[in-house]
C-alpha cells in the first residue's frame, strides 16, 4: 500500500478531522498518517538557513516559508524512515471528488505515467494538462511523489513559491 501523509497544523486538529472524514470515503484509515506542519507564527525563520536563501527570507513570508518547509521535512522524513517507492502526500484541505478505492486509483496512475517522474499532482489548478510535464500548475494540495522525488525535495533551498519551485527542480506531472 502506498501510504498517506496528512500535513496539518498541531493547533488544528478539526482540519486534519476533516481531511480523515475525506479520506474514509474512498481508504482504510490504518494507511494515514499525520505530519506536524511548520507553525509560522512560532518559528524562527533563522533555524532554517539550510533551506533557505538569505533573499527568501526577505521576499517571501513567514507563512510561504513554512508551508514550503513543512513539505521538505516531510520529504525528508519519509526518505530516512520508510523504504516504499511512493507516498501520497495531502494537505490537510483537500477534498476527494470521486468514490473508488483510492490505493487502486493510485496504482493505475503509476502504471500510465513517465517512469521519470518525482511528482504527479493530483489536484487541479491554473492550466493544467494531463499526463503533460508541469510547468504552470500551482498547488501541492495533493501529490504521488517517488522515493527519488522525496530525496530531491528534502535538499530544495526555497528560492520561490514551493508550488512553482517543484515543477522546475523536481520532474513534474499533471495527474488526472
Amino acid at each position: 500500500m502506498i501510504p498517506i501523509f496528512i500535513i496539518n497544523l498541531e493547533n488544528h486538529p478539526e482540519n486534519y478531522q476533516r481531511c480523515l472524514n475525506e479520506l474514509k470515503k474512498v481508504t482504510d484509515l490504518n494507511n494515514v498518517h499525520r505530519f506536524n506542519a511548520i507553525n509560522a507564527n512560532s518559528m524562527d525563520i533563522n533555524n532554517y538557513d539550510n533551506h533557505l536563501y538569505y533573499f527568501s527570507k526577505k521576499i517571501y513570508s513567514k507563512r510561504l516559508i513554512a508551508v514550503a518547509l513543512s513539505h521538505i521535512y516531510l520529504c525528508k522524513y519519509l526518505y530516512e524512515n520508510y523504504d516504499n517507492e511512493y507516498f501520497l502526500i495531502c494537505e490537510d484541505d483537500i477534498k476527494i471528488e470521486f468514490n473508488d478505492e483510492l490505493q487502486k486509483k493510485l496504482y493505475k496512475i503509476i502504471e500510465e505515467y513517465p517512469k521519470d517522474f518525482d511528482i504527479i499532482n493530483l489536484n487541479w489548478s491554473c492550466i493544467c494538462y494531463e499526463k503533460k510535464r508541469s510547468k504552470d500548475c500551482r498547488s501541492a494540495a495533493c501529490y504521488l511523489i517517488s522515493r527519488k522525488g522525496c530525496l530531491k525535495k528534502s535538499k530544495l533551498k526555497i528560492y520561490n513559491h514551493i508550488d512553482i519551485q517543484r515543477n522546475i527542480d523536481l520532474i513534474t506531472y499533471t495527474g488526472p
